[in-house]
């Protein structure tokens, strides 16, 4: 599933996910065989930011700071953020992964504070220097995204030499410097990471960003000329590179979001968790296998060990399960795919169409056609709830699926394998009732969506326990669904990876991460045939 935070506007248009941007979770116990294994692949990664937690065999010192990092840290202190006598904040000069980060000078036990920052040091758009004006214009400020407030906010800031938070948004002199896809050359994007989804899923992101700026954000702007003197307020660019920072650096604040949900209930949008920035909480940097995490509370945000760190090791936070294509597109890196269990692939409609058409699925055209129809009916009928997934297959035309070891169940893959399979009566059946029912304009039927959106078709599960109940027409059209996409994520940069560029390496993690997802669904599919 792809997350970056326009695309969760597609999936979730009147409600922004609960769990924070860099989502906090426990790792799953392992047996120390496989924990061996796991620090094995994790610490051999070239990608120039390490996917384990390595340790630096001299402890950092105050000298590995720049002078912005200097700046950032005395305007930390007298914004009432504590930093732990145990912790250093260094650049990569230091010894951390990349741009900048926190190494433990001395051992630090679980459960300790790495720091606490108090809430008024916190970057939102209700404690900027326009918040009052903010607070005025909320209803002209609402969209989709619901981030324009914050976008507006920081742009505010950033143009704003006496910031309260100058110091901390100098840190990060060139937004459009994050190698985000979204900021590559479309011939580069094209070319690197052709048949992944990333130039489509790009495309949808700016696409939205531009409608956003445009349709809601400018008019406000133009109407308030006194306070929005600068001319960078009307270029759509800046808006863009401001929201890419917060794609990348943002938290959800769940605290203020739940006070929200008590205050004004019946107000769907203004449920929706605060979008906020933690100045010290997004200098770390981020690993699957973490050490650290951030409490949200409703005085402070405590960034604490969740296991003891060693003397010279560098501090990492999680921004949550994330695959390699979500890493690059939203926070511009990866890893290699074996270091990360996250990894997902898409399998894309057209791939689907072709493999049945291969494999003699009778009228397929006619069932793709109802299930378009279907689909089309139920995100214009059930907006707000639609799932992510079936937002994913209107939207992108493709289905995301999870294969670690074994396949993953997904229900829309699974509605389709049933429409396909579906009687020929039947199918022209539903489709003659849907037509009938779009002609007279009635609304959906709730109880024949759940019918055919039920998750009880375990003729159709791709999940391991269930594949032996899947029909071997079906296996081998999945199969050559595989092979398709296998042989559109072919590798233009090559396997030396010493002489690729950054981009093209991650590139290749991404696309690597996909063929391994691939291979191991038709490897499934081989075993429970």
């Amino acid at each position: 599933m792809r997350y970056c935070w326009f695309y969760l506007v597609i999936c979730f248009p009147s409600k922004m996910p609960k769990t924070p941007r860099r989502k906090q979770t426990l790792r799953a116990q392992r047996s120390q065989r496989t924990k061996d294994e796991w620090h094995e692949n994790l610490e051999t990664d070239g990608s120039g930011r390490p996917t384990s937690i390595t340790t630096n065999t001299e402890t950092p010192t105050e000298s590995s700071h720049s002078t912005q990092l200097q700046k950032f840290l005395s305007w930390a202190k007298r914004n009432g953020i504590v930093l732990n006598d145990k912790v250093i904040c260094c650049d990569e000069a230091g010894g951390v992964s990349a741009n900048y980060g926190m190494m433990a000078a001395d051992d630090i036990k679980k459960g300790e504070n790495i720091f606490i920052l108090p809430r008024p040091a916190a970057l939102t758009p209700h404690n900027s220097a326009i918040a009052e004006f903010i607070q005025q214009n909320e209803d002209s400020l609402r969209s989709n995204s619901g981030w324009l407030p914050l976008i507006l906010a920081l742009m505010y800031e950033r143009l704003n030499p006496e910031s309260k938070w100058r110091e901390y948004l100098d840190t990060f002199p060139n937004f459009h410097d994050m190698e985000l896809p979204m900021f590559w050359p479309l011939s580069e994007l094209d070319s690197e990471l052709s048949g992944t989804g990333m130039v489509h899923s790009v495309a949808t992101d700016i696409q939205n960003m531009r409608k956003e700026f445009e349709e809601v954000l400018l008019p406000v702007i133009e109407r308030n000329p006194e306070i929005f003197r600068h001319e960078k307020f009307r270029d759509f660019q800046f808006a863009k590179q401001t929201s890419a920072f917060i794609m990348a650096y943002s938290f959800t604040d769940d605290i203020t979001s739940n006070q929200d949900d008590e205050d004004d209930s019946d107000d769907e949008a203004d449920s929706a968790p605060s979008t906020i920035m933690v100045p010290m909480a997004d200098l770390l940097n981020h690993v699957p296998d973490h050490n650290a995490e951030l409490n949200v509370g409703e005085a402070t945000f405590r960034m604490i060990a969740v296991k003891d760190i060693r003397k010279g090791e560098e501090i990492y936070n999680t921004y949550g399960k994330i695959s390699n294509y979500t890493l690059l597109l939203m926070y511009g890196f990866c890893v290699k795919p074996l270091s990360n269990p996250y990894n997902t692939t898409e399998l894309r409609l057209p791939a689907l169409r072709q493999a049945c058409e291969q494999t003699g699925f009778p009228d397929a055209a006619l069932r793709f056609d109802w299930l378009d129809k279907k689909l089309a009916t139920e995100c214009a009928d059930y907006d707000g709830t639609m799932s992510a997934e079936v937002k994913n297959y209107i939207n992108r035309q493709s289905i995301c699926l999870h294969v670690s070891g074994l396949c993953d169940s997904s229900s829309i893959l699974k509605s389709i394998l049933k429409v396909l399979r579906m009687d020929r009566e039947e199918l022209e059946a539903k489709l003659a009732a849907l037509n009938a029912r779009d002609a007279a304009g009635d609304a959906a039927d709730s109880d024949e969506d759940e019918e055919w959106l039920s998750d009880d078709e375990e003729d159709f599960d791709i999940s391991k326990d269930k594949l032996s109940n899947m029909d071997s027409v079906t296996k081998v059209m999945l199969s050559k669904v595989a092979d398709i996409m296998l042989d559109e994520l072919s590798s233009p940069s090559g396997a030396d990876e010493s002489k690729l560029t950054r981009k093209q390496l991650y590139s290749k993690y991404v696309r690597d991460g996909q063929i391994l997802q691939l291979k191991n669904l038709k490897q499934w599919l081989t075993w429970y045939d």
